[in-house]
């Protein structure tokens, strides 16, 4: 309530500055709280432990939150495409905690592939699994880091929340680096397809 509170009341920042500096900060202002939001939405599935309550959600549906969720961003000029996830069989998770995940990941990738570089969001289904995949062409992560890093942070720390949270409900997550930037692949839970 606190950081949407600030995001509503930050119209409010003294009018002296000039209007380019006044609507640049407050974009910034919204951009910091809305991924403070998702960051903080993943403190209870941490809590929860074995106890994250897992339903049957559609991959397309979360791709299609996310997509609205950052429509009119322009987070450092990265460009982002998602990809609509149609077809994919439903994964058995928490929706809320897998949205939250993706959105701090691909804060992480817009920001690590700024300012003129690509982030792609899609999916595939892999046997048992589907992988929703976060790539980008910016700034590699460390992966000893992720590994076995005693203080990570940045996006190191937020793929590190996203396998402890994804083992919760029977998936992972992990990073790969490519020729040019970073592929994050978290994999889910996949349910049965329904027979015809």
């Amino acid at each position: 309530n606190l950081l949407a509170a600030v995001r509503l009341s930050a119209h409010l920042l003294p009018t002296d500055e000039a209007e380019a500096e006044r609507i640049a900060a407050c974009r910034d202002i919204e951009e910091l709280a809305a991924r403070s939001g998702a960051l903080l939405a993943l403190v209870r599935p941490l809590l929860a432990g074995a106890t994250v309550a897992r339903v049957p959600v559609s991959p397309a549906e979360v791709l299609m939150a996310l997509r609205r969720a950052l429509k009119d961003r322009d987070i450092g000029g990265a460009a982002l495409s998602i990809a609509p996830g149609r077809t994919l069989p439903d994964v058995r998770v928490d929706p809320d905690a897998l949205y939250h995940l993706l959105l701090t990941l691909v804060h992480g990738s817009l920001e690590a592939a700024a300012p003129d570089g690509r982030v792609r969001v899609f999916a595939e289904h892999q046997g048992r699994r589907v992988i929703l995949s976060v790539s980008d062409n910016g700034r590699q992560v460390d992966l000893d880091e992720i590994r076995r890093g005693s203080t990570p942070r940045g996006r190191e720390l937020a793929i590190r929340v996203a396998d402890a949270v994804l083992r919760r409900m029977g998936g992972r997550a992990s990073a790969e680096l490519q020729r040019r930037g970073t592929r994050i692949d978290l994999f889910l839970p996949a349910m049965a397809l329904k027979k015809a």
